[in-house]
């Protein structure tokens, strides 16, 4: 066991340090290159196993990965990094008008120099991601207090705040199907139904006794 957790550690060393390297001697801009290892870096602090996953992916699919991966880590650090909601609201009203300009086919207006943004901005660019899966997960950061009754209601929150970003991902690799949608749509919801249940304290809106009614009566 500890010879293979050493070899696996060397692996994402390897990858890590690999992704380092094609920053350092890719041609763009030193600007780009900020934004890149500003995505690349806050990814890997707050959302460590995804992190891990994204690298195991080839550019520029890779670089739009984590550019999505950054955006969702921006805003769901919102709502327990400000003691006002208000404040959060302002925070989530900001990436909503954002993620609208830069959707604007002229795209005229001058990008914020924020280094998701402007990742952001490529990513929307070269894949042409759709504006609707950015709009549910801000959306579903607003409501990110609500208490969850029933097992369908928290399903249909994990649809927005998790399957939203594999829809996006699915776009970053050209993929767009019915049958793509419908099996990440049941793994979004899966997954947020497995953290419910095995950290319910960090999902304090959700439950736990009405879940176990609800599933007697499906």
């Amino acid at each position: 066991m500890y010879h293979r957790n050493i070899k696996v550690l060397q692996n994402v060393n390897y990858l890590f340090s690999k992704n380092v390297a094609y920053l350092r001697n890719s041609s763009t801009a030193p600007t780009e290159k900020v934004a890149q290892n500003y995505c690349l870096n806050l990814v890997r602090q707050y959302d460590k196993e995804n992190f891990l996953c994204t690298l195991l992916l080839k550019n520029p699919e890779r670089r739009h990965a984590l550019a999505i991966r950054a955006f969702n880590v921006e805003i769901a650090r919102i709502t327990g990094t400000v003691s006002d909601d208000k404040i959060g609201q302002l925070r989530l009203k900001f990436w909503e008008d954002t993620i609208g300009r830069l959707h604007r086919s002229d795209n005229p207006d001058h990008v914020p120099e924020q280094p998701v943004v402007q990742e952001l901005k490529v990513a929307i660019d070269a894949a042409k991601l759709t504006k609707r899966y950015f709009q549910r997960l801000i959306s579903s950061r607003l409501n990110a207090n609500l208490r969850f009754v029933t097992t369908k209601q928290l399903e249909e929150y994990a649809e927005h705040s998790v399957s939203s970003v594999l829809y996006l991902l699915l776009e970053v690799h050209g993929v767009r199907n019915v049958h793509a949608d419908h099996a990440a749509s049941h793994l979004g919801k899966r997954r947020n139904c497995e953290f419910a249940e095995i950290f319910p304290p960090l999902c304090g809106s959700y439950d736990m006794k009405a879940h176990e009614i609800d599933q007697t009566n499906e």
